[in-house]
């Protein structure tokens, strides 16, 4: 039964990679989004993000092309799960697209619960810390990072704001690695915000 399950998956990989590897980069992200979204629903959140990761050995310019790919496989797995440590479990051992699918299950926690997270604890609580005492180091660090990405994002870029609610994490562990995913965050999308400022990358530390 194993056997003809991973033949399966094989198979629904190889039709999803004859449709889409030919295609521009543009083209070729709208088709993998579209493509693992059902894949996903089918086979599984594990089974996709492996998807991409061997399809990479066949058009390598995927790798650097995927990030919202994997974003969007992170929306969506929260939505199906509603439980952040499990939802990150279907990536343990995988590391592709930049780290997409973690960031974006984070995100989308946060946007979704913000309202009741407004120092962040609810979420060490709840989740990351869970992962942490489990031994979990590398999902762990995946989940307070995201935090760090997602708080940033609710707080409309406000990086003082989220920076403070990282600073209330009772993991000390967990407070730096929420702060670096904060400042991750800012550099990568804060462009026209008040705390990101055009080739200086340690503002506003200065």
């Amino acid at each position: 039964l194993v056997y003809i399950l991973n033949q399966q998956i094989k198979i629904g990989e190889r039709a999803i990679l004859d449709e889409c590897r030919d295609l521009s980069i543009p083209e070729m992200q709208e088709c993998f989004t579209e493509k693992l979204a059902v894949f996903a629903q089918e086979k599984g959140y594990r089974a996709a993000l492996l998807a991409i990761q061997r399809a990479k050995d066949v058009r390598p310019d995927l790798y650097y092309n995927c990030h919202f790919i994997a974003h969007a496989l992170g929306q969506s797995a929260y939505a199906h799960f509603r439980d952040i440590p499990r939802t990150l479990e279907e990536s343990e051992g995988i590391n592709v697209c930049l780290a997409g699918y973690y960031h974006h299950t984070l995100i989308e926690y946060v946007q979704q619960n913000f309202s009741a997270l407004s120092s962040g604890q609810a979420l060490a609580d709840k989740s990351c810390d869970v992962l942490a005492a489990a031994g979990k180091k590398q999902l762990a660090f995946d989940c307070y990072h995201g935090l760090g990405h997602g708080l940033l994002a609710a707080n409309n870029y406000d990086l003082l704001q989220a920076l403070k609610q990282c600073d209330s994490l009772t993991n000390e562990n967990g407070r730096f690695i929420c702060r670096g995913g904060a400042f991750m965050q800012n550099a990568m999308f804060a462009q026209g915000y008040p705390f990101f400022k055009k080739g200086d990358p340690f503002y506003p530390c200065r």
